[in-house]
């Protein structure tokens, strides 16, 4: 909550850098600001938003961002499904054993030498933890550079399906 003496408002360049969803918006200014007596200043939009006008301006604004919003997101999913759909690299980060290369998945061999110890180890019988050890001791990378644990290589195991 705003104090007194802190700030006489909240100036913003545009209203989608204060936030896309109505309800946010509209509640900062009736909960936080308003009983503070604190303006809030929208660049963009030059409204007032102590006034019915600049209100009623300001909840449309804040509607039409929430739309965008939502239609930025359902442009964004329905690209990335019509590339995977096509064997496309098209969520998140890159598993253990591969890496983006022009926006396609690849083996990373670097990685995949880390996967053949795992492989040869479980055909063995050695336990996660045990191909763990030998993985810190042989130097070989986790994706992030940090020490291998056992259950990263559990689920490298369980991802891989290795037997």
């Amino acid at each position: 909550m705003l104090q007194s003496g802190e700030a006489d408002g909240l100036i913003v360049a545009k209203l989608d850098r204060l936030g896309r969803n109505v309800r946010d918006i509209l509640t900062l200014v009736d909960d936080v600001l308003k009983p503070s007596d604190k303006a809030l200043i929208l660049l963009d939009l030059a409204i007032d938003t102590s006034t019915p006008a600049g209100r009623m301006v300001l909840t449309m604004m804040a509607a039409l961002a929430e739309m965008e919003r939502s239609l930025i997101r359902e442009r964004v999913e329905r690209g990335r499904a019509v590339k995977h759909e096509a064997g496309g690299y098209a969520y998140g980060a890159p598993q253990f054993g591969q890496k983006a290369e022009n926006k396609e998945l690849v083996a990373d061999e670097s990685e995949q030498a880390a996967i053949e110890v795992i492989r040869r180890h479980r055909r063995s019988g050695k336990s996660p933890q045990a191909t763990a050890d030998f993985l810190n001791t042989g130097n070989y990378p986790t994706k992030r550079g940090g020490k291998w644990q056992h259950t990263t290589v559990r689920s490298i195991i369980n991802r891989l399906q290795i037997a």
